[in-house]
């Protein structure tokens, strides 16, 4: 999917626009924070990548990327329609998710979350509301 000619650049830590994940795992941590994102102004969540910004690879397994934009799909609202990405970083295959910055607040599963720093975390019900004025 990704032009293997071009270098890419990976970042040095999380932050409130930058998540790293092991794996495709847990699907539900990932759209919610692709929910949190959206919320804040967008960002990447790269897959494939430890905590501390050491890529691993990613294994995706044949209609895998399908099934997980039909998930994000169904999960949030108002939907997000990432961009998704399989670049090489250092021999790794990654997965990159891009995330467009939404226009107000997203749910996930019927939860509105925010990012604070390079966490997603649930809003209360009054962010969620001053959110919407």
């Amino acid at each position: 999917m990704t032009d293997a000619k071009q270098p890419l650049t990976l970042p040095d830590r999380e932050n409130a626009a930058v998540e790293f994940k092991t794996t495709l795992s847990d699907s539900r941590k990932i759209i919610e924070t692709i929910a949190a994102m959206a919320t804040i102004g967008g960002g990447t969540i790269w897959v494939g990548v430890r905590p501390d910004g050491t890529p691993v690879g990613c294994e995706l397994g044949e209609g895998e990327l399908e099934r997980l934009v039909q998930r994000i799909l169904a999960a949030t609202d108002p939907k997000v329609y990432v961009t998704l990405d399989d670049p090489e970083h250092e021999g790794q295959r990654l997965l990159r998710i891009q995330v467009p910055a939404g226009d107000g607040a997203h749910l996930a599963y019927g939860r509105a979350f925010h990012r604070v720093g390079p966490a997603t975390v649930a809003m209360t019900r009054d962010e969620y509301e001053r959110r919407l004025v």
